[in-house]
Order: C-alpha cells, then sequence, then structure tokens
C-alpha cells in the first residue's frame, strides 16, 4: 500500500523516483524504499499551495477531462486550480487532491516543477467580501437549479435558449464561410462578424469548461476559435496566464502586450496604435506566438509550455499548418496575388481589431492596470509531504499519508463528480469567514501554512481572489443587449474572472450580484458606459505608460547626475584607498588638497577625471 505506479503511463514518461535523504539515519526507511521502486508521471506534475501532485490517475475521472486537466501539469498551479474551481467546495477539493499527492523528496530534482515567481493570493483566507459574493453567487444557482430540475454544476452552464443561439451563430459563420471560400465580396464582412460572434459565445466559454458538464462538447466548442486563436495556444494566453495573474506585470500575457508602448512617442503611438490591433490577430496570435512556443517553450516569455511529447508537438505543427493554409494561404493559390491579399488582409483585419477592442478595454485602463502593479507576496516553497511543516502536518494526519491516499484512485469518479462547484461546504475558522457561510473551506486552518508560504509574515499581506477582480477589471456597455449579444457576455468582466467556469447568459444575473456586494463592501466597482470611452480610456493608459517611461529615465539620469556631482564630498574612498578598476586604465591618482576624498584616476578617452567610474564634467574636480 505504501507504493504507487500509474498505470496508464508510458515507460518513456516514467523515471524511478529519487529516495529522500536520510537525515537522521544512514539508511532509508521501508517507506522511502517503497518510493525508490515505484514510478511516476513526468510529464504530470504540479504544485497546488506547495505539495506536490502525480495527476496522471486523475485523467480519468477529472470532471473537465483531461484537456484541463493538463493545463496544470509541469508548473505551480495554485492560482490556476482555485481560480477554476472558486465556486467550488475547498475541502472537497483538497480531498481528492490529497490522493495524489506524493513527496517531493521521491522525484527526481529535474522533475520538479519550477517555482512559481507571481505573488499567491489569500485563498484559505479570504476577505469578507470573497465569502460573501461567493454565498450569495452560489445561492443564485442553486434557486437556478432547483427551478429547473438540474444539478447545481448543470444550473452554471449554458442554458437551452443559449444552445439555441450558438447553433444560430454557427449556421451563420457557415454560410459566410462558404460564400468567402466562394469568392462572395459581401464575405468580407460578413465572415469577420459572424466568426468573431460565434468565437466570442462559443469558443470562449468552451475554453474555460462553461459550455458543458461534458468535456467532450468544450473540447469540441475550443476548435471553433480558429479565426482567433489556436487551443493549445489561446489556453497559454488566456486560462493559464491571463485568468490566474490578472493585471500582474510579468505574469499576464495580456498585459505584457501594452508594456511595448512604454518606448513608443505618443504620437507615433496614436499612429500605430490602430495598425498594431489590426495585426495582433492574424501577426501576433497566429503566428510569432505558436512560434515563440514552440521555440522558447514558453508563451509570450511569461507563461511555461504544457509538456508535450513529440507525438504532441507534431500534432500542434499539423494543426498550425492547417490554420494557416485555411485562413490566409489558400487564395494565393486560386486568386490574383492582389485579389489575395484582399481576401486573406481584410477579414483577418476586422476580426483582429474587433477582438482587441473587446478584450483590451476590459483590463487595460489606468484605473485597472495600475491596480495590480506593486502586489506583491513571497512565492510558496515545496512542502515535503514526509514531514510537513508546522500547520501542515495537520493537513497530512486528516488527509492520510500521501502514498496510502494515492491507492484510492478507484473512488475519486463517485467523489468530484461535481467538483467544480460541489455540494455541502461547510463553514471553516479562517480569518474573515463569518458564521453560518457555506462556502469556507472546511480545513482552511490547514491550509494556512502552505497557503500563505514559508515566510509570508515578512512579506505584503495577501490579496483577495475575488478583490483583485474587481480592482483589476472593467464592465462596459452594461445595458447594451447588442455588445453582450456580440462579445458573448464578455462586457461583464469582473463576474467572469471571478466566476470563469459560469456560462457567459448567466453573467448579467451575477454580475448585479457582484455589484451589489462590492458597494456593500465599500469596493469601486468600475464600469464604462461605452465602447468609445473605453478605447479613450485605454488611450489615456498607453500615455500614461509612455509618460512614467520618461518620468523614470528622467528620474535616473537626475539621480546619476547627482551622485557625480554630490559623490566627492559625500562618498567615497580614503586618500589612497585602493579603487577598483579595469586593467586597461591608469593607475589611480589622489587630490592630497581634499582630505577624506575620493580616489582618482586617469580616463583612457580624455583628461578629464573620473570618480567611481563615471565621466566627470569638464571643471569639477575632487573639491566641489
Amino acid at each position: 500500500a505504501e507504493s504507487r505506479a500509474s498505470p496508464s503511463s508510458s515507460p518513456s514518461s516514467q523515471r524511478p523516483r529519487h529516495p529522500p535523504l536520510a537525515v537522521f539515519a544512514g539508511a532509508m526507511s521501508s517507506k522511502a524504499e517503497a518510493h525508490a521502486t515505484a514510478t511516476y508521471s513526468r510529464r504530470a506534475l504540479s504544485v497546488v499551495h506547495g505539495y506536490l501532485y502525480d495527476l496522471e490517475p486523475f485523467e480519468r475521472h477529472h470532471p473537465g477531462g483531461r484537456q484541463m486537466l493538463c493545463y496544470a501539469y509541469g508548473r505551480d498551479a495554485t492560482e490556476l486550480v482555485e481560480s477554476v474551481h472558486s465556486l467550488a467546495d475547498r475541502g472537497q477539493l483538497l480531498r481528492v487532491l490529497a490522493r495524489y499527492r506524493i513527496d517531493p523528496a521521491a522525484v527526481h530534482p529535474d522533475d520538479l516543477p519550477p517555482p512559481s515567481e507571481a505573488p499567491p493570493f489569500a485563498w484559505s483566507n479570504a476577505s469578507l467580501f470573497g465569502v460573501d459574493v461567493r454565498k450569495e453567487v452560489r445561492a443564485y444557482f442553486e434557486a437556478e437549479a432547483t427551478r429547473r430540475g438540474v444539478s447545481l454544476r448543470q444550473a452554471t452552464k449554458a442554458t437551452p435558449a443559449k444552445w439555441c443561439l450558438m447553433l444560430a451563430l454557427l449556421a451563420a459563420y457557415a454560410a459566410s464561410a462558404a460564400a468567402w471560400f466562394a469568392g462572395c465580396w459581401w464575405s468580407l464582412a460578413a465572415l469577420p462578424a459572424c466568426g468573431s460572434a460565434a468565437c466570442f459565445n462559443i469558443f470562449h466559454d468552451a475554453s474555460h469548461g462553461a459550455l458543458s458538464t461534458r468535456p467532450w462538447l468544450n473540447a469540441l466548442g475550443t476548435t471553433m476559435g480558429f479565426s482567433i486563436a489556436a487551443p493549445y495556444n489561446w489556453a497559454h494566453q488566456h486560462v493559464i496566464g491571463h485568468h490566474a495573474y490578472t493585471n500582474m506585470p510579468d505574469h499576464d500575457p495580456d498585459y505584457q502586450h501594452v508594456n511595448r508602448w512604454r518606448r513608443v512617442p505618443t504620437a507615433l503611438a496614436a499612429v500605430l496604435l490602430p495598425l498594431v490591433w489590426a495585426v495582433a490577430v492574424p501577426l501576433g496570435l497566429h503566428v510569432l506566438a505558436p512560434a515563440r512556443l514552440l521555440l522558447t517553450g514558453s508563451y509570450n516569455y511569461t507563461v511555461a509550455s504544457i509538456p508535450l511529447t513529440f507525438s504532441d508537438r507534431c500534432k500542434y505543427v499539423a494543426r498550425w499548418a492547417l490554420l494557416l493554409a485555411l485562413a490566409y494561404l489558400w487564395p494565393f493559390a486560386v486568386m490574383t496575388p492582389l485579389k489575395a491579399l484582399v481576401w486573406s488582409g481584410i477579414p483577418a483585419a476586422i476580426s483582429s481589431l474587433t477582438f482587441m477592442l473587446i478584450t483590451q478595454i476590459a483590463h487595460l485602463t489606468p484605473d485597472a492596470a495600475t491596480a495590480a502593479e506593486g502586489s506583491g507576496a513571497c512565492p510558496r516553497s515545496l512542502v515535503s509531504t514526509a514531514s510537513p511543516p508546522g500547520r501542515a502536518a495537520d493537513l497530512s494526519s486528516n488527509f492520510g499519508s500521501a502514498s496510502s491516499l494515492s491507492s484510492r484512485t478507484s473512488s475519486a469518479a463517485s467523489s468530484c463528480s461535481d467538483l467544480d462547484i460541489a455540494e455541502g461546504a461547510r463553514p471553516g475558522p479562517g480569518a474573515g469567514v463569518t458564521a453560518g457561510s457555506t462556502l469556507s473551506n472546511p480545513h482552511d486552518h490547514d491550509e494556512a501554512a502552505p497557503d500563505a508560504g514559508p515566510s509570508a509574515s515578512a512579506a505584503a499581506p495577501l490579496e483577495c481572489f475575488f478583490e483583485h477582480q474587481v480592482r483589476t477589471a472593467n464592465d462596459y456597455c452594461v445595458g447594451s443587449r447588442a455588445v453582450f449579444l456580440f462579445s458573448g457576455g464578455l462586457n461583464f468582466q469582473v463576474a467572469h474572472h471571478m466566476f470563469p467556469t459560469v456560462n457567459h447568459c448567466h453573467l448579467r444575473a451575477v454580475s448585479a450580484i457582484v455589484a451589489d456586494c462590492a458597494e456593500r463592501h465599500g469596493l469601486r466597482y468600475m464600469t464604462l458606459g461605452s465602447l468609445a470611452e473605453g478605447v479613450g480610456k485605454h488611450w489615456d493608459l498607453v500615455k500614461q505608460l509612455r509618460s512614467r517611461e520618461l518620468d523614470l529615465n528622467k528620474g535616473a539620469w537626475e539621480m546619476a547626475a547627482t551622485a557625480a556631482v554630490l559623490a566627492p564630498t559625500a562618498v567615497g574612498p580614503a586618500v589612497g584607498s585602493a579603487v577598483e578598476r579595469p586593467p586597461a586604465f591608469a593607475a589611480p591618482i589622489t587630490d592630497p588638497g581634499s582630505p577624506g576624498g575620493p580616489a582618482l584616476r586617469a580616463s583612457p578617452s580624455s583628461a578629464m577625471p573620473v570618480i567611481a567610474g563615471t565621466p566627470a564634467r569638464a571643471g569639477t574636480g575632487a573639491s566641489r
């Protein structure tokens, strides 16, 4: 019972477990010997709240299917797992995960997922706002489930009316695509319009598992968005990166996009902004991003790639080539070069402009974009399940040993069938949890140590995930049914980011709950009245980024100039003391008229002295 194998793992993906170091004795314990003979899946290792998991046996039982589970492989997936299960009973979530927990000491160091550099959220100790908003949204779906006679999980997915709308959008998309392939001129406008509406209503929801409780339907829906991005690329860009780390510099791929404007003069940015929006999808998402993902193993240098086998990589390249052929290359084989350029370029540019308009104003405005800057906390460290420190030991004792729990995978299907929004959560004693809450983690106190990290007390307080979404997202055009239909409900960004697995047909009602709860707790709920206002706010951010960059450069120059002037009298080594210098420079000289002044050396390019390696201005000396 102490050993555990992954029967579905291929031999090439398995590595013998390395035994942990014997700290108190020279010989390994019997448990360590068992680990040394067991195997684990190298590609399916994941870290959640500082614990290491081998999730490959869970693929057969995961309610969201294998595709969604693979997003957690090879990374610290704490924020990803928690944000996807934001309506779940955290106690049940942790109990299911505990079955697949393994000891990091039994894993080869090269196979361990790299630590996350992103600041964690306070998942086990949510704020009063976080507790209340989860409780009220869950109560809404409980009432919906009772009214419709379905399960609570089914109540969060697409309604029959939404399915009818999606079928109508698919029919319109298919008709416009057929006309485009047939060479009808009207399709140049109809194809991007119908394609964008279909993608926002089907593809986006499917990528979050929000279409249906059946994983195969969600997987099928992700193939409908090729006019925006391939499913594998979109998973990195949107699900793994943007939703887990919204507007966090160096961690959110969407935030990285806007940083380009820091280095562009404002007048030039006014000309380039619409051009960049027009090529963002065809050049950025369809060409550069996939190539960078294959060559560097990261998406936009912020999100590590999902581990791929050679077979998976070949399939990915084949699908990428098919996407490029269908979207851009086939007109050049049957049309004149000029018409082919128009035929492939105009629909792509319109789709790209539409995509950027819908997405950029939702987060990249001055108030929303700067809300996450400066947020930081210590990253989590990996916790050993062999001897968990502090309160982590209580969690291990509640769930049993990692190896004994992992042997109970046969009961996984029955206990996690409603995992993403489970029934029967009990109130927990964590900080900020109100009496009678039905959404708190029964083991919040057990998760305190791994959730906060080993040195959280010395770092900034952890931020509540739900409050973070209110501060970093904008709703827009909330009264427009046309925008709601065309954007697939993406104009209700705050509610969508809090509960990504909820279908967009419910977001109008959910956003009203979130806004009311935010008002009661004194949080500013940001709403833009129109698309034009959103574009104006985005342009304000572009100008602000440029101004901030200029201020930083000016401040750095002023600090360097001040240091060069003040250094002779304020700081520096004593007369005659040694000064570190490159071998090519002359020997240091000193100014005897300035006791305690710095040593000077001759500059290789001029007769002017330099102080601490910085060229001085003419006429300045040690006395000044």
